[in-house]
């Protein structure tokens, strides 16, 4: 989010609705952007409530939580300046019903060119799942939006390693997790961050060892 250009953009992001630990770094994100926050989606008040109730959270004194379907419509209908907010929505696993999928496929909002969509997700390997997130994509590539897929490790470590002391840094970056098809853009992001290829950004594949003295 930090190390990306968004200014008089709007910007998006969907994740796991029950990963309230990285909602909690998207706030802190977006307050740095000095950015107001929308919570759109059911599952979103169902998870920010749940943590609310049991003292883990207070993420409704700190965003907008719209959780009804004509509500999120009529909000983002009426939104005079989106690139003053940060959507965080529901639908990273390209769910049909979900409010990404209507902003993107219903008009629910109209994209400019270069708005961020940020999936800060892996996509759930099943059939359903790649086939609907593909033509979410596809859409948005159509409309020329500026997405990206900001992966856990990326948002949670990177970009707290950024804003962080010379003492408190991460050293290195390492990565197991991604697809082939993934590998670049993780380099690519990590490089803007200070992480050189193969001296403190290593990409590691099945049999690879790696040793931190």
């Amino acid at each position: 989010m930090l190390s990306t250009n968004s200014k008089g953009k709007a910007m998006i992001i969907s994740t796991f609705s029950s990963h309230l630990a990285r909602i909690k770094s998207i706030l802190e994100f977006s307050k740095i952007l000095n950015r107001k926050v929308v919570f759109l989606g059911r599952s979103l008040d169902k998870y920010v409530t749940a943590g609310e109730k049991c003292g883990i959270v207070e993420f409704s004194k700190q965003a907008k939580i719209i959780k009804y379907r004509h509500q999120v419509q009529k909000f983002l209908k009426n939104c005079k300046n989106p690139e003053d907010y940060v959507f965080v929505v529901t639908g990273h696993q390209g769910e049909p019903k979900s409010v990404l999928a209507r902003m993107i496929f219903q008009n629910y909002f109209k994209f400019k060119k270069e708005d961020i969509v940020i999936f800060s997700c892996q996509i759930i390997p099943g059939e359903a799942n790649i086939r609907n997130r593909e033509a979410m994509e596809s859409e948005l590539r159509k409309r020329k939006s500026e997405y990206l897929r900001i992966f856990t490790y990326l948002v949670t470590v990177l970009e707290r390693s950024k804003r962080s002391d010379k003492y408190n840094r991460a050293r290195i970056a390492v990565t197991i997790t991604l697809r082939d098809s993934n590998c670049r853009k993780f380099l690519e992001l990590a490089e803007e961050m200070g992480y050189k290829e193969n001296k403190r950004c290593f990409l590691l594949k099945n049999g690879h060892r790696f040793k931190i003295d």
